[in-house]
Order: structure tokens, then C-alpha cells, then sequence
């Protein structure tokens, strides 16, 4: 198919301008908000009277066009520079906008988190006269954030990812989420297969203040008085690696708590398959997608009240190390039970997102 052909199979779709801090590098680059790229990765799969075209603004650090998969990707190269270097990086993000609305009309613009795509998002719907989507995804609503008070809140669709982070987003800024679309597993990738589970609890996350690994620890420090042996990993990487290792051996836990450091989410799934409990002990989460997977990988859950977490057989919700020792006891000297759990299936995001495309496309 030659060019002007592509072009016009291209403007009989939708076409959907998705603005995002970050995003793949290459088809192998599956730690880039893995929950982002599986969704449109399936989506663009599924609908193909969509086309979607993904505008980057910091990561990967080159500029420049590249296809990932079937996708066309257009990186700022911004790097998380600060300003006024930003700036620069948000006119390459309005230029790639122009170059793309003259080849094809876009009509909608969906960004992701409320931050600087969500401004620039609000600039480019004026400027095209297009609608604006917005999904609320995580520290930007747990953190000091300048952005919303140069967006005009009023005037875009917000869809939240759990009943909670739609509360926070209210109590912050007195608006409502339109919408609340949780992130999804896809059936097809059910990962309870049978065999030995011999980590009795993981913990995966970014090595952060947020994450709470010291709590972690500290939960294993109790239950070890009476489990010596407690076989415990934690996979992820972060500015508290070296404070970790200090407590850890502080402890004397070194035997029974391993850091692997960062790993590929192919990784990490396998070893969420060798594990029996996912103790998850961050104090906030928009959604909790570790959580969501853990469940399809036939882990019990053990975390905080926070994000999707809702109590059941296999998700246990804790208040304080008092609680979390006992239960996480009582769950160890149980028979196992792998079972996968799929409470958001990914069939069921990707048609929601189809259906709010199509009420905002004019």
C-alpha cells in the first residue's frame, strides 16, 4: 500500500492523540508503564476503526519518530530536564501535534496523569477544537502538584482508576471523576501455573519513601520470631536500595529478605508464580496493577486499604504491623491455593475506553 493509500484508510478512523511522559523505547522495553503500553497494544489489536498516534515527552530520551509495533510514536527527548530547557521540550510536543493534525485531523486527545500532558492536552483540544480525556495515574495526586492550577479542570473528561483515587482527586480538587476505567489483565495472560512456591512473600515496587519497604521489613522482622526461616524478595530498585540494605542487616534479616533489584516484568511475573504471598505495603496507590497481578499469578494479596484493594479469600486488607503479621501467619499455615483471580479483565478496559472515545468524538 503506497503512501496516499495509507493516508486515506488513515482518515476514514478515529483518530486518538495520546499524550504521555514516557513511553516504549522498543517492542522489548515491556517496564514502561507496562499497564499503558498492554492497553494500547490491545486496543489498536481490537479496533481498527481507531488509529492511535502517541506523543512522549520525556522518555525515551532521544527525539525523534519511531513505530513501535503498528503505532506511531513521536519522542520530545525531553529527559525530565528542568526549566526553562522544559519549555523547548513542550513546543517539540506542539510542533509533532501540528505535523500530525496536517496529515491526519485528530479527534480527541486523551493525556495521562494530571501533570504537564494534561497541560499541553488543554492547549492542543482549544487549539484543534477537540476534546480532551485525562487518566488520573498515580503520584500525581499524591504529591505536590503545580499543573492543575493552570488547567482548566472544567473544560476535560476524567477518568480515574479506582473508587479511592477518585475520591483523593475530589478532596484535592473539588471535581468529580467523570468515569473510573480500572487498568486490566488480559485472560490470555493467566499466570498461575503449577508448580513449587518457594518464596513466602514478595514485594515489588519502586524503592521509595511512597512504597513503604521500611514497613515491609519490619512486618518480617515480627514474623520471623516465630518463623526463623521465612523466605522473603523484594524486586525493584530505588533511592532507599542502600538505606534497605543497612535496616536489613541492622535486623539481622539478611538471611531471610533478598534484594534482587530491578527486572523485567517477564521476571517478575515468574517469580510472582513461585510466590505465596505479595505483601504490599505502600501507604498509597491510584490503582495497585501489581496487585492485579500478583492475583492472576495465584498469590494471596496482604496490603493497606488503598487503591482497588478490596477485601475477599485472597485480597487481605491491613491496618498496622499488629495486623499484618497474623494474617500473613495464618495464610502460610493454610494450603495454598493458586487459583487465578482476574477482578479487571482487560477485555472489559479496552471496550470502556472504546465507548468514551466515541461519546467525545464530535
Amino acid at each position: 500500500m503506497d503512501k496516499n493509500s495509507q493516508v486515506t484508510v488513515a482518515l476514514n478512523r478515529k483518530h486518538i492523540l495520546i499524550l504521555t511522559p514516557g513511553f516504549p523505547k522498543d517492542e522489548q522495553d515491556e517496564n514502561c508503564i507496562p499497564p499503558l503500553q498492554i492497553f494500547i497494544d490491545k486496543f489498536d489489536k481490537e479496533y481498527n476503526n481507531f488509529k492511535l498516534t502517541v506523543v512522549t515527552i520525556h522518555y525515551p530520551p532521544m527525539k525523534g519518530e519511531y513505530k513501535w509495533k503498528k503505532i506511531d510514536v513521536y519522542s520530545c527527548g525531553g529527559n525530565n530536564n528542568s526549566f526553562p530547557a522544559r519549555l523547548l521540550t513542550w513546543n517539540t510536543c506542539k510542533r509533532f501535534a501540528k505535523n500530525i493534525q496536517k496529515q491526519i485531523p485528530v479527534n480527541l486527545i486523551h493525556s495521562f496523569w494530571l501533570g504537564e500532558c494534561a497541560l499541553l492536552g488543554n492547549q492542543l483540544s482549544k487549539k484543534y477544537d477537540v476534546k480532551h480525556i485525562n487518566t488520573l495515574m498515580g503520584q500525581d495526586l499524591n504529591q505536590p502538584n503545580i499543573y492543575p492550577k493552570f488547567v482548566n479542570l472544567n473544560t476535560l473528561k476524567f477518568v480515574a482508576l479506582s473508587e479511592s483515587q477518585a475520591a483523593v482527586f475530589n478532596s484535592k480538587t473539588k471535581n468529580n471523576s467523570d468515569y473510573i476505567i480500572p487498568w486490566g489483565i488480559s485472560r490470555e495472560d493467566l499466570n498461575a501455573k503449577e508448580r513449587e512456591r518457594d518464596i513466602d512473600i514478595l514485594g515489588v515496587g519502586s524503592l521509595i519513601p511512597s512504597k513503604n519497604f521500611e514497613f515491609f521489613v519490619n512486618v518480617i522482622e515480627t514474623i520471623k520470631k516465630s518463623d526463623p526461616k521465612i523466605n522473603c524478595m523484594i524486586i525493584g530498585d530505588g533511592t532507599e536500595k542502600e538505606k534497605l540494605i543497612q535496616i536489613i542487616s541492622s535486623k539481622e534479616l539478611k538471611n531471610n529478605i533478598k534484594l534482587t533489584g530491578s527486572m523485567n516484568r517477564t521476571d517478575v511475573l515468574n517469580y510472582m508464580q513461585r510466590s505465596k504471598i505479595l505483601l504490599h505495603t505502600s501507604n498509597f496507590e491510584s490503582f495497585g496493577y501489581a496487585l492485579a497481578e500478583a492475583l492472576s499469578c495465584g498469590c494471596y494479596v496482604v496490603c493497606k486499604n488503598t487503591g482497588f484493594a478490596k477485601g475477599s479469600s485472597k485480597m487481605l486488607i491491613a491496618k498496622n504491623i499488629n495486623d499484618f503479621a497474623p494474617i500473613i501467619q495464618k495464610v502460610l499455615n493454610r494450603k495454598h491455593n493458586s487459583t487465578p483471580e482476574l477482578p479487571f479483565p482487560l477485555d472489559e478496559t479496552i471496550s470502556a475506553y472504546k465507548n468514551l472515545y466515541e461519546e467525545n468524538i464530535r
